[in-house]
């Protein structure tokens, strides 16, 4: 990495923390009527954090002081290894004898260096999947300061490791493709992996991107050749395969021996809690009809009304609401941007999608086995959040929030960026022109999700300060 190299990504990471760091310590929290500036759910997440930090251990979701009040049940029988590192984050700023603002802003910090790792893994998948520097940034900063995306990085919630595990398997699996497994490598995917499992479960696609993506490596060619993923590698050689079984239980062993080490207390944790039950869902429906409020306890899905999904969809402003909040909304899904501001980012979106369609050589389209599972790993990542979430809202409880959609933001953006790239090799020759034209698309985001945070959204956090 050259020195200009070196100053452009501190200068990107930098921007990114102080961006980051200035919404962490201006946000409220709590409930703040009218305007609910506070971040959501962040109230109800916090109790887990401030329980570890106060208590030193873990809470179950019996303890009383995690319950959510009104709704009876707690996030303490989900993942709380997140909230376990912002503990500790908190313990650190106790010893400087902050106050509980203090705190609470250390346990968001949390979050915000998270994203801040995940910023260097996307620099770094960025690096792997495109040839153009210039497109490698526009990448980068398109991923990391998508405005809700970068929103999630800012307050307490499981989202945040969630985001940063996606970052690192795409990046391992990447550099495994490359250079081929090695313990370092493995040890790498194993901490994504356990990030992932031990945070939030709309990201679980990226487990199952990175198992196919593990079981197809070790198919190879007779002659020893290794397909990369990425469009300056692979080959098209029809020669002899054989899958290398060896190879593939000796690596899958060590992965997934330090995955269990690492995700196992986990689950363990809630099997003896919870009568077997690893993922807490049961038990959260017990703890609301158990303490829940009346109107929680009666509430009715949309299932159980007798709609349909395809109803919940279309008949009301279901997707209106998925499309908005999924390019931002602050605070509690109460802060708004301009309507021209979501129509461009609607624009860059579908266009950049559109230019990929239209420049695929679908004539001539040759890909190498790698690369088609490659795709269908990527397009497996896009569709299970948005099945996930719209499960969710049709069986359980009506939510459509674009936040629960943000796992499908890096396999999204390499089609969305890689469309742009197309079409500007296809259409652009002149080398300035191209060089110019990214530097414009990525001044164009950056000032769109300034204007956002700092002209829609800072007024309301000034108003309304960081309310204990």
């Amino acid at each position: 990495m050259s020195g200009n190299e070196k100053l452009l990504l501190f200068i990107y990471l930098g921007i990114f923390f102080v961006i980051a760091t200035s919404i962490a310590c201006s946000q409220a929290h709590g409930n703040t009527y009218p305007m609910y500036t506070n971040p959501p759910d962040e109230h109800a997440r916090y109790l887990v954090p401030q329980f570890i930090y106060t208590y030193n251990r873990i809470p179950s979701g019996y303890d009383e002081a995690v319950r959510i009040p009104m709704y009876g049940n707690s996030y303490a029988v989900f993942n709380v290894f997140p909230y376990i590192i912002m503990a500790l984050f908190m313990k650190v700023a106790g010893l400087f004898g902050v106050g509980e603002a203090g705190l609470l802003i250390a346990a968001r910090m949390a979050s915000v260096c998270m994203g801040t790792v995940m910023a260097y893994f996307v620099y770094k998948i960025a690096g792997k999947i495109f040839n153009r520097p210039e497109v490698k940034w526009l990448f980068s900063f398109a991923v990391m300061f998508w405005p809700q995306h970068l929103f999630l990085h800012t307050y307490v919630n499981t989202d945040s490791m969630a985001m940063m595990s996606s970052a690192i398997i795409i990046y391992v699996m990447l550099l495994i493709y490359e250079k081929g497994f090695s313990f370092k490598r493995s040890l790498l995917l194993a901490i994504g992996l356990t990030c992932c499992l031990l945070s939030y479960y709309n990201a679980y696609a990226f487990v199952l991107y990175a198992v196919i993506l593990c079981i197809a490596y070790f198919y190879k060619k007779n002659d020893k050749g290794v397909s990369g993923l990425s469009d300056a590698k692979g080959s098209n050689s029809k020669a002899g395969h054989y899958y290398d079984y060896k190879d593939a239980l000796k690596w899958a062993g060590i992965i997934i021996g330090l995955v269990l080490i690492g995700t196992g207390w986990w689950y363990i944790h809630n099997a003896v809690l919870y009568d077997g039950d690893l993922f807490g869902f049961r038990i959260n429906d017990t703890l609301k009809h158990t303490y829940g409020a009346p109107e929680i306890v009666n509430y009715v899905s949309i299932k159980d009304s007798g709609k349909t999904i395809f109803q919940m969809l279309f008949d009301g402003d279901c997707l209106y609401w998925y499309r908005i909040s999924f390019i931002a909304l602050f605070g509690s899904m109460s802060i708004y941007a301009r309507n021209y501001i979501y129509l461009a980012y609607m624009s860059f979106i579908c266009l950049g999608l559109i230019l990929y369609l239209i420049f695929i050589p679908w004539k001539n389209l040759k890909m190498t086995f790698r690369k088609v599972v490659f795709h269908i790993c990527n397009i497996i990542a896009i569709v299970t959040p948005v099945c996930l979430s719209f499960y969710y809202s049709y069986t359980m409880d009506y939510q459509p929030q674009g936040r629960y959609l943000m796992p499908m933001l890096l396999p999204l953006m390499y089609y969305v960026v890689k469309g742009y790239e197309k079409a500007m090799v296809k259409i652009v020759k002149n080398e300035k022109f191209v060089r110019l034209f990214t530097c414009v698309i990525i001044a164009g985001l950056m000032a769109m999700m300034l204007f956002m945070v700092y002209h829609c959204a800072f007024p309301y956090y000034m108003e309304y300060g960081l309310v204990m």
